[in-house]
């Protein structure tokens, strides 16, 4: 027993080591990104974007000014599209705002970093002294945001070293993006070439926003047990729909989900739950299948997001149900609203 705590406890101290080393680099990546002036370099609306070496996820970048100086990094395409878009509403600018995920480094004075970043710097005896300090603010999905957690270190490490190659060879290039021309630099590794490069191209070659999709595994004993439910007769046409209440929970800085399940006709309500953004999938899976446990299979399950799409598309088709997408909810959205949720 002696020994395996001696083991754990050695990892430990490892991970903690490459945590320090990470946040070292990172930190040191910063300042060098800081000292090319990339605000001089690239407008907020230049589009640059950096593939990962495997190809599964493109990275893009962003610099702003506007009382202070920031970058701000999106993981996803979907999540710079987002942020390109003009909201219609203030209704939809909310909803957009909860739905996102990216991260910002902020540069300001010592005295506005978060206490917590404070002091992790002093542990990690790092000192700016009177110039700007960068930290890095993560805003995930669901939630109101909080400074980068420090196992994300290597994460923007990545990230952040890749945009500063990419500023570099700016600096070599004759001309920047035209963005107004539908251009953007881009980053990539060839695997013909074994090396990474960064090229002016067109915006145009961006690919759509990709969302998960989740597989229905046939062999289950859920699905199985889904099979064999009958189909509804009362409820033939259901809506599913969810939306997140504007006021953040007490106990965690979340947004709630809430998930609904109507009769499109009646406008009645068959299910609905609410969770943390984190239990989102299941929470979603779990609100539709009990409503289909207590009144049946639906001939047709309307819904009217692409995240909902992704959930069940694969669902409904195996188990022989239609899945239309409309433009509006009335009952789910008269119940949301009603629950002073968007």
């Amino acid at each position: 027993m002696a020994k395996k705590k001696s083991s754990r406890k050695k990892a430990r101290n490892q991970r903690e080591i490459d945590n320090r080393r990470d946040w070292h680099a990172l930190l040191q990546c910063i300042t060098v990104i800081a000292q090319m002036d990339p605000w001089d370099m690239l407008a907020p609306d230049d589009t640059c974007a950096c593939l990962t070496a495997d190809g599964s996820q493109m990275i893009f970048f962003s610099c702003v000014e506007d009382d202070e100086q920031g970058l701000i990094v999106f993981p996803s395409v979907r999540e710079y599209r987002r942020a390109s878009v003009e909201p219609g509403s203030k209704a939809e600018e909310l909803r957009n705002f909860i739905e996102s995920e990216n991260y910002t480094v902020f540069f300001t004075f010592q005295d506005d970093v978060p206490p917590e970043t404070r002091k992790f710097y002093e542990r990690l005896s790092v000192d700016f002294g009177e110039g700007l300090w960068p930290w890095i603010f993560h805003k995930r999905r669901g939630d109101l945001g909080a400074p980068l957690a420090e196992e994300d270190a290597r994460f923007m490490l990545d990230c952040l070293g890749n945009f500063c190659m990419m500023l570099k060879a700016l600096q070599k290039f004759d001309r920047k993006p035209d963005a107004a021309a539908g251009e953007m630099l881009v980053r990539y590794y060839s695997k013909e070439d074994d090396l990474w490069m960064n090229r002016i191209a067109p915006a145009s070659l961006l690919p759509e926003p990709e969302f998960p999709r989740y597989v229905a595994k046939e062999n289950s004993p859920a699905f199985r047990y889904l099979k064999e439910l009958p189909a509804s007769a009362d409820h033939p046409k259901m809506e599913f729909d969810f939306g997140w209440v504007t006021a953040p929970a007490q106990d965690a800085p979340d947004f709630r989900l809430l998930a609904v399940v109507t009769d499109r006709e009646t406008g009645e309500v068959l299910n609905y739950y609410d969770c943390r953004p984190d239990d989102a999938p299941e929470c979603i899976f779990l609100t539709v299948l009990e409503a289909w446990e207590e009144y049946g299979l639906p001939r047709t399950l309307y819904i009217c997001r692409d995240d909902s799409e992704s959930f069940f598309i694969d669902l409904v088709q195996h188990l022989g149900l239609k899945l239309k997408r409309v433009k509006r909810l009335p009952a789910a959205a008269r119940f949301l609203r009603e629950m002073d949720a968007i």
